[in-house]
């Protein structure tokens, strides 16, 4: 029940259809019960009593309940599958709205696979058992009530045995469909598993030949695949016994109505043509029945697939922010912001309180693991503050809309994600912008000559995630993306990390003169990115500790200098720079 009260706000909108449905499968259920029934006239007054007359009625009578109800046999399902069409896409619709306004670090504690698996699977499932599903259970419904009616009517032993038979399936109902619901959420649970195997045996793929460790990823795969298929096994067996069990209940009926009836007809309580409909009637009840316990039994195994997407979706998402941000931006305050990832027993920032100068090209500096790209999420907004506020233009970030700021500011991050299509596709990700303008941006990023090595230039495919080409490559491509964006703010989070220093060097001459007048912020653990920046934030351990420019942080024993230093003995500067 629970189930279906938080389904209940995405399925109210088909409230007409399911009413439609209930209706129409009503009426189909009527009209071929009434040919059947019709059946009986046939055998008892036109063959046995010879009234001719009725042939041509009868046969009329017949012909349009079966016309009926074959009209309405490919109508119904039509009508269940635009309410499972519309049922999947609202609550897909739902679902990615849901994960883009959830929290980043929320979203990441989640698995590739486990999160494709919810639309392709649980979207899947849980809108078939209220559509088709449902729509077996209404159909088989309403004709037992049908069929309970006429049998009544015949004799009230049959229907008392037929009425005993119910409550045996509603209760075979509750019992297997219990232990279906618990085993196909385990059944589930490690088809996710095998796929995350396969996901992560295909990723690593190199790493696998580099180790020699294919052995062993196989070993894990066939590990994982042999619980999964143990607990599809499982499932089968109760399947299995739950078909034994009701069909040997059916074929034990079935005997009773036939031996009852033929004892009624012989002892002439009832005619040839009553025991033929009653015997269908029966048979087509038991079987009614079964039909009706096997969909309710599958509707309540398919449902406990929302205990998955309850699971997923168990956090409350903050209500957007609406305010539009007019004009450019003016102002970027850090406010005494701190910040903590979940399960995570101390803060990854510490009441870090900063003003961004506008315009200006802004580093954040600091050993590794200092808070630098915890920073830089939090900035563009990936991240919520735990206490404190960012502020742009005097209002909380969280305030402004979340279309309005993405399409000011741009992040770039140092393992950008690149689709499996052309370098163009890559760059524009659907813009329209001129062919010159395209080359003049590789040009600052220092990748048209590796352009101009390529048959296809442009429209050469680089396969997923850009695998067929460098490192550097693709961190260049992502900072030509987000430059063909023309932001205020870049926001540039070890997005170089990849380049050798002399293309890093061309690269920052050319990306300071195309960003003079604009806000540039540059994560960097190698220092010679940011020497020159016009105003330099330090971090360490989740604290800023300094902020200045180059020339003033290297005058007395500070973090910095320490930092430049170790890079200098490191080979980073390579004299670049002049202590």
């Amino acid at each position: 029940m629970k189930h279906l009260i938080w389904l209940w706000p995405h399925i109210r909108k088909q409230r007409t259809l399911i009413i439609m449905l209930v209706i129409m499968t009503s009426v189909q259920m009527m009209a071929q019960f009434g040919g059947t029934y019709l059946q009986k006239q046939i055998i008892d007054n036109v063959i046995i009593d010879g009234q001719t007359d009725l042939i041509v009625r009868t046969i009329i009578g017949m012909s349009g309940c079966f016309l009926l109800s074959v009209i309405l046999m490919f109508v119904n399902p039509y009508i269940s599958l635009i309410n499972y069409s519309r049922i999947r896409l609202r609550m897909s619709t739902w679902l990615f709205k849901y994960l883009k306004a959830v929290p980043l670090v929320r979203f990441q504690q989640e698995r590739t696979n486990d999160l494709t698996g919810l639309f392709l699977w649980q979207l899947h499932l849980i809108p078939f058992a209220c559509s088709d599903r449902l729509w077996v259970f209404i159909q088989h419904f309403m004709m037992s009530l049908a069929l309970a009616g006429f049998l009544f009517w015949v004799n009230p032993y049959m229907m008392l045995v037929c009425f005993i038979t119910s409550l045996c399936y509603v209760w075979l109902g509750w019992h297997y469909g219990k232990k279906l619901k618990a085993l196909t959420k385990s059944v589930w649970d490690r088809r996710y598993k095998v796929g995350i195997c396969l996901e992560e045996g295909i990723s690593a793929t190199r790493e696998m030949v580099a180790y020699d460790l294919e052995d062993w990823d196989a070993g894990r795969y066939e590990k994982q695949f042999n619980d999964y298929y143990e607990k599809v096994m499982e499932e089968t067996d109760v399947r299995n016994a739950r078909l034994w069990t009701s069909n040997s209940i059916e074929w034990a009926v079935r005997l009773f109505l036939f031996l009852c009836g033929a004892a009624m007809v012989y002892n002439d309580q009832m005619s040839i043509g009553v025991f033929v409909v009653a015997y269908i009637f029966g048979s087509q009840f038991l079987t009614t029945i079964q039909a009706l316990f096997e969909s309710g039994t599958d509707i309540m195994g398919q449902l406990g697939h929302v205990e998955k997407l309850r699971q997923v979706t168990s956090d409350e998402v903050k209500t957007p922010g609406l305010n539009q941000l007019a004009g450019n931006i003016q102002s970027i305050v850090v406010d005494e912001v701190s910040f903590r990832y979940p399960d995570n027993d101390r803060d990854v920032l510490a009441s870090v309180d900063c003003s961004l100068p506008i315009g200006k090209t802004i580093a954040i500096v600091g050993a590794s693991g200092s808070g630098k790209s915890t920073l830089a999420g939090l900035l563009f907004g990936l991240h919520e503050p735990k206490e404190g506020t960012i502020r742009v233009n005097g209002e909380p970030l969280q305030q402004w809309d979340l279309d309005e700021w993405s399409a000011r500011a741009v992040i770039v991050v140092q393992e950008p994600y690149l689709f499996n299509d052309s370098i163009r596709a890559n760059l524009l990700l659907g813009q329209n912008k001129d062919e010159n303008e395209i080359r003049r941006i590789c040009g600052i990023v220092q990748l048209q000559s590796f352009l101009d090595t390529l048959p296809d230039g442009l429209d050469t495919v680089i396969g997923e995630r850009g695998v067929t080409i460098s490192g550097g490559q693709r961190q260049r491509l992502a900072i030509a993306r987000a430059l063909l964006r023309n932001p205020q703010i870049l926001i540039l989070d070890e997005a170089t990390s990849a380049l050798d220093l002399e293309t890093e060097r061309r690269l920052q001459a050319s990306l300071q003169q195309e960003r003079a007048g604009k806000t540039t912020i540059i994560v960097a653990h190698r220092l010679t990115t940011v020497y020159q920046a016009d105003l330099i934030l330090v971090m360490d351990n989740g604290k800023l500790v300094e902020q200045g420019v180059h020339d003033e942080l290297i005058r007395n024993h500070s973090c910095y200098r320490r930092l430049l230093e170790s890079d200098q003995e490191s080979g980073g500067l390579r004299q670049a720079v002049d202590i």
